[in-house]
């Protein structure tokens, strides 16, 4: 699995039709990040046909497309041969097999991918041209600790499980060094220095006496542990150990320390816009389906929507007006008091996320804001606007398109923000991960074993 993904690599950086060029489009990568890039996608692939063939009483084999093309074919799936018994064969499904992405909100594919895909189906399979023959898998490559590994890290943490004795002796060493300093500086007890560099916000007022210097060392300290986790689950090093080419990649896991996970099975006709799916069109923003989010914090932002000197129940803020309280919130309403500011548009609440069902009566309140936002060159003085939600108790939120939020007592705001720098340049098939989590996570093994005895 491991060395098929490496020589995949090397014909995929051999090839002077590819891209090598970074996700900016202004860095050239070397061989070693194409492998670092390549090697995890592939590893994944050769795991899911795994976990189908391990499905199956007959012994199926599942053979992926291992070729390098030139020109990259939409509608050509993952798995390109089944072996059962002496006979060879076409998959009977379409399987797209994806690495499932760091900190994602959306399951979704390209509409030219998923056009592709509907082809085939048409053209192999005795089925009508609906999508009720394609399966789209997202899958994980994790370690030895049951954690994601990713191309530039794994994911965050700073559990001291993987570490060896020699790993932990030095941290333990630079925590001792880094406590002397501490002292030294804050002439506090030792108890409270083993507080000051956890950077426990207790002792505030102490790490505010620390110098420039001190303050970095803690934190580098911090993130030791996080950087050793990172370089050992590197797969290349991983791979390089395994090839026995020196006793220097022994710092690394074995190969058999990783393996794969199947996270989420999506069918094409629950992708299409017939069944839960949306279409995101190009040329405009990726919304977050998050929307009682902030865009940095990722949690629900609560705000305060009435005058302090005047107590909880004073007059509303100025820029703030009611609109009303109920248990729905139309999509009229939603969309025409939620606005966004994206070059060179103002956005507005997606039509594709339709309206809120609450399951308390709710008090509902607009806040708006000046913008500054050029239009055509022009400063514009348009408003931007944002529907506020106030919560006498814990209160679930539901959407037939994005699933259901959970929100305390308090005031929320309902967020938009896009998850890109720049506007989307494809058209996009999507349904929000968070509605998969709540509602068809229970299903995934059961698709394992359809995939598996229909393939």
């Amino acid at each position: 699995m491991f060395e098929n993904a490496f020589d995949f690599a090397i014909d995929y950086f051999s090839n002077p039709d590819k891209v090598v060029k970074d996700r900016t489009g202004t860095k050239q990568r070397g061989l070693g990040q194409i492998l670092d890039d390549q090697m995890i996608g592939k590893i994944v692939e050769y795991g899911v046909c795994k976990i189908i063939e391990l499905n199956h009483r007959n012994k199926k084999k599942i053979i992926p497309d291992n070729q390098v093309k030139s020109n990259f074919e939409y509608g050509q799936p993952d798995v390109i041969q089944v072996i059962e018994g002496k006979k060879k064969r076409l998959p009977k499904i379409f399987l797209e097999i994806k690495n499932s992405p760091k900190n994602y909100e959306w399951i979704s594919v390209y509409d030219s991918q998923f056009d592709g895909m509907k082809r085939w189906g048409k053209q192999n399979t005795k089925k009508s041209s609906k999508s009720n023959n394609i399966f789209v898998i997202f899958a994980s490559l994790l370690d030895k600790h049951g954690e994601r590994v990713f191309a530039t890290a794994t994911e965050e943490g700073n559990d001291e499980k993987w570490l060896m004795s020699d790993e932990l002796t030095r941290i333990e060493t630079a925590k001792q060094e880094m406590i002397k300093d501490i002292l030294n500086e804050t002439k506090c007890a030792k108890k409270i220095a083993e507080k000051i560099i956890d950077l426990d916000e207790s002792q505030k007022d102490n790490i505010e006496k620390l110098s420039e210097e001190t303050l970095r060392g803690i934190k580098n300290l911090i993130n030791l542990k996080l950087t050793f986790k990172k370089r050992k689950s590197d797969v290349l090093g991983s791979f390089l150990k395994f090839k026995k080419l020196s006793p220097k990649f022994n710092f690394f896991f074995n190969l058999d320390d990783f393996k794969v996970r199947i996270d989420y099975i999506l069918l094409g006709s629950e992708l299409d816009t017939s069944g839960i799916g949306q279409k995101f069109l190009k040329d405009e923003i990726w919304p977050s389906p998050e929307i009682f989010w902030d865009n940095i914090n990722k949690k629900p932002s609560s705000i305060k929507i009435r005058s302090e000197s005047k107590g909880n129940e004073g007059s509303l803020l100025s820029s703030i007006s009611e609109l009303g309280e109920k248990k729905k919130l139309s999509l009229d309403i939603l969309v025409n008091n939620t606005t966004y500011w994206k070059k060179p548009n103002f956005w507005h609440y997606p039509k594709q996320f339709g309206k809120l069902s609450f399951s308390e009566k709710t008090k509902f309140f607009v806040k708006e804001t000046n913008s500054r936002a050029k239009l055509e060159e022009d400063q514009t003085k348009e408003k931007l606007k944002q529907i506020i939600v106030e919560c006498k108790t814990k209160t679930t939120v539901t959407s037939d398109f994005l699933g259901s939020f959970s929100l305390e007592p308090g005031s929320w705001k309902i967020n938009l923000w896009t998850k890109l720098e720049d506007l989307k340049n494809r058209d996009d098939y999507a349904i929000p991960k968070r509605y998969y989590d709540q509602f068809l996570a229970g299903c995934t093994s059961d698709r394992i074993q359809i995939i598996s005895q229909n393939i």
